[in-house]
């Protein structure tokens, strides 16, 4: 998540399909370390392909090691790489506390999760300004 935030890793790898469209902001949670959303990230684009094929595009821009990668994708036969950008931090991270105070329901993600636009304005109230760009006249 460091990576992503500071920028040094433009490029997310997954084993399992991602159905987010490209454009969509992504709100990032920080599970380990944080327990908080901490920032948001535009997909700018998702390609399939081979673990190889997908290192061998979009390697450099990952942060990982090859043998990061390759303990990553061991035993898998298809990679999901996903370029990102206009990625933003909040100032403060909205814990996990804090975003049951504002809406005892909040569920956390696992890899990732949908969320309704009601629960985002309730869930982010003062922060959809700080994460989310504008985009192609969308308003939040």
């Amino acid at each position: 998540m460091d990576r992503l935030l500071s920028g040094e890793k433009t490029v997310e790898f997954r084993r399992r399909p991602w159905r987010v469209a490209d454009g969509a902001t992504v709100l990032l949670y920080g599970s380990r370390d944080w327990r908080a959303i901490v920032g948001s990230m535009i997909v700018k684009s998702t390609t399939v392909g081979s673990p190889s094929a997908m290192w061998t595009a979009h390697g450099s821009k990952s942060g990982l090691a090859r043998s990061e990668y390759r303990t990553y994708f061991a035993g898998a036969g298809v990679a999901v790489a996903i370029e990102v950008g206009g990625v933003r931090c909040l100032e403060e991270p909205l814990t996990l506390e804090e975003l049951r105070r504002r809406s005892p329901s909040f569920q956390v993600p696992q890899s990732y999760r949908f969320m309704p636009a009601e629960e985002v304005a309730v869930v982010l109230n003062g922060e959809r300004v700080a994460l989310f760009a504008a985009q192609n006249g969308a308003k939040y």
